[in-house]
This record gives structure tokens, C-alpha cells and sequence, in this order.
């Protein structure tokens, strides 16, 4: 995981920003980079303590802090699909991610989660964040995101697939 292209510094930044409004949390860094200079960021920030560095994770302990976890955050400046976002809606997470991320088709704003297009802004960051940590918002967005996953699982890709190509050889026949 290349920590610079996944906005890790923008989120260390938005996390400064609740510190300040004396918010408390845990940020878990799944993957490799260099730790030492987002260490330093956050050591800068006043956050140092609030965030823990994983290394790279096997898929088991990975699923382990997904089900541990309260929100996933990734603003990538880009990005593919990103089968982790569906991995962690999978595990009820509302996310938060860029525009920039393959998976965006898939988040509602307010719904499921929240998509950012300027992830340097790291006050809106900050905000999305903030909104997530209000009980009720989060059971809500976590139950959207739950049923986002489930319908988006290849059993159901393949089903949309079929209903298409039997719609397409209808047309065909009626043409």
C-alpha cells in the first residue's frame, strides 16, 4: 500500500482537526508505507497515540479489524474498483473515500457513506468523519452499507448479467 497515493496524510490532518474538538478514536493503517513519516505527521498533528500501524495484514486478521472497525477511509487519488471498500461495506462500515476511487458508484451520500472530490480539504474530511460518530447517523449508514454489499456479491453481478442477455436475445427475436 503506497500511503501517499491513499491520502493517509489528509486523514492524519482531518483526525488533528476532531482531536481539537476533543473527539476521541482509534485510526488503524493497514499495509506498508513509510510509517515513519506519516509518524511524524501525526506526532505533529497531536495524534501520534490515536493511530496504529499494522503492517500488512493476511486476510483473516484483516477481516478481524474490519468487524473491530467503526468507518473506513480511503482517499486515494486514484484508484481502481477498490474491492476494499466493498469488503468493508460488507462488514457494515459506512465509508468515506474520494472521487477518485473505482468503487464510488457504489456510495450514496448520506446513505451508505460519503464521497469527497477535494480530499485536501481535510475541515470536510473532518466533518464526514464527525457525522459518522453521531450513534444513530452511523447504525443507520452501517445498515446501508450492509445492504449495499449483499447486493453487489458476484452471485448477483452474474444474475444482472443473465436478466440482460436474456433481454437483449427478447429484442432480437421480436426484431
Amino acid at each position: 500500500m503506497n500511503f501517499e497515493i491513499k491520502g493517509l496524510d489528509f486523514i492524519i490532518n482531518a483526525l488533528g482537526k476532531l482531536k481539537s474538538r476533543k473527539y476521541s478514536f482509534r485510526l488503524l493503517v493497514a499495509g506498508k508505507g513509510n510509517t515513519s513519516k506519516y509518524t511524524r505527521l501525526a506526532q505533529q498533528t497531536g495524534v501520534a497515540e490515536n493511530i496504529i500501524f499494522t503492517g500488512k495484514l493476511d486476510k483473516r486478521n484483516l477481516i478481524r479489524h474490519y468487524l473491530a472497525s467503526d468507518i473506513y477511509i480511503m482517499l486515494s487519488a486514484f484508484d481502481t474498483f477498490g474491492m476494499v471498500v466493498l469488503e468493508a461495506m460488507a462488514a457494515g462500515l459506512p465509508v468515506i473515500i474520494s472521487s477518485n476511487v473505482g468503487a464510488k458508484d457504489l456510495v450514496r451520500e448520506n446513505e451508505n457513506g460519503f464521497v469527497i472530490a477535494d480530499t485536501s480539504n481535510t475541515e470536510i474530511v473532518a466533518d464526514k468523519i464527525e457525522r459518522l460518530l453521531d450513534k444513530n447517523t452511523h447504525w443507520r449508514m452501517s445498515r446501508a452499507a450492509s445492504a449495499t454489499a449483499s447486493q453487489n456479491t458476484w452471485d448477483h453481478v452474474v444474475e444482472k448479467y443473465v436478466q440482460i442477455y436474456r433481454e437483449v436475445l427478447q429484442n432480437k427475436q421480436k426484431n
